[in-house]
């Protein structure tokens, strides 16, 4: 992202500003989150409108300027009528913020409209000819405007959006899971919060508990115990997520996989209730598409070995029972919700 400097009064005023022309302004509408105190949503539009020197705005649909805190600076995020992201600035926050800062964003978003130009002055004219007298020296010639170098016209070029330096501060989503382990259809809720520049740290569970049952053996009586495990599986992630593409972030992590279970034994003798839990180690990967502002669509896939746990057993039955597979996979499919940018 690009910090644009703030501008003073005087900037705002000055001729090269004064010397904007346009043809046609798209409509913007503003809107200021809450908790930021300045600049305001009347600020904002009072700035554009000056900037705009009373044009009036073309009909159609508008683009959107929102403003909203993000630690020591200022977001303001332009996007088209359709929804599309134009571009990302931040601009310091603070007492400069409240003198001047609706007229830098008020510039910033202009230069996406316009372009400003710059024309040196016409040169003074020279002076009426006059008949040679004896003594004078002719008159130095007067400067050309036409000699003038190339350079004495500046154009500002239009301000090209850029990429998001990293993926969101603070985001949650939920959807379909598909999990090797589980033998019924599962929901995945996950929240991720960004700790220190791409790097995010993630908590998730999938719900609702799985079940897998086990027939033990078949009695003489034609009795068949049975041996179930229910199984709640949580999810911690730390990796790093970065945007390749104006709406697309791709991101990978290691995660662990941890399950707390529960085995009982029915139709015997003794019948037993234990716990265990199971922790799996491993590596996930995928991306987000956005979908707007604030929603988007997040996909990941992960693979997992299975590392700590204990065995359940049941009385009069050799072995082990509903051991955990060594290898499990899962994969994520979820709507999610940008809560800080």
């Amino acid at each position: 992202m690009i910090v644009a400097p703030m501008l003073s009064g005087a900037a705002i005023t000055s001729p090269l500003v004064a010397a904007i022309v346009s043809a046609t302004f798209p409509p913007v509408s503003v809107s200021v989150a809450p908790g930021l105190a300045c600049p305001t949503n009347d600020a904002v539009e009072r700035a554009i409108a000056a900037v705009r020197e009373g044009a009036p705005a073309s009909t159609g649909p508008s683009y959107r300027l929102r403003l909203a805190a993000a630690g020591p600076t200022i977001r303001a995020d332009l996007t088209s009528a359709d929804g599309a992201a134009v571009w990302t600035r931040m601009i310091p926050a603070g007492p400069a913020a409240c003198s001047s800062g609706a007229e830098a964003v008020a510039l910033i978003v202009e230069r996406e409209f316009r372009e400003i130009a710059w024309t040196p002055p016409a040169a003074a004219p020279s002076p009426p000819a006059r008949a040679d007298r004896p003594g004078d020296s002719p008159p130095p010639p007067a400067p050309s405007v036409a000699s003038a170098p190339a350079a004495g016209v500046v154009t500002a070029r239009s301000l090209a959006p850029d990429l998001p330096s990293f993926g969101p501060r603070m985001a949650a989503s939920v959807g379909p899971a598909l999990w090797s382990r589980g033998g019924t259809a599962a929901v995945s809720v996950e929240a991720r919060l960004r700790v220190a520049g791409a790097w995010q740290a993630g908590l998730g569970a999938i719900v609702p508990p799985s079940s897998t049952s086990l027939t033990l053996y078949t009695g003489a009586d034609g009795s068949a115990p049975q041996a179930t495990v229910t199984v709640v599986p949580f999810l911690v992630a730390f990796g790093v997520e970065r945007p390749v593409a104006r709406r697309v972030d791709l991101g990978a992590a290691a995660e662990g996989l941890l399950t707390f279970e529960r085995g009982e034994s029915a139709g015997i003798a003794a019948p037993r209730t234990a716990w265990r839990s199971v922790l799996a180690g491993g590596v996930a990967g995928g991306g987000a598409l956005a979908l707007g502002d604030r929603v988007r669509l997040d996909v990941r896939v992960g693979a997992y070995r299975t590392l700590l746990g204990r065995s359940f057993t049941v009385d009069g039955v050799a072995g082990d029972v509903l051991e955990p597979p060594a290898w499990q996979a899962l994969v994520r499919v979820g709507l999610g919700w940008v809560f800080v940018p």
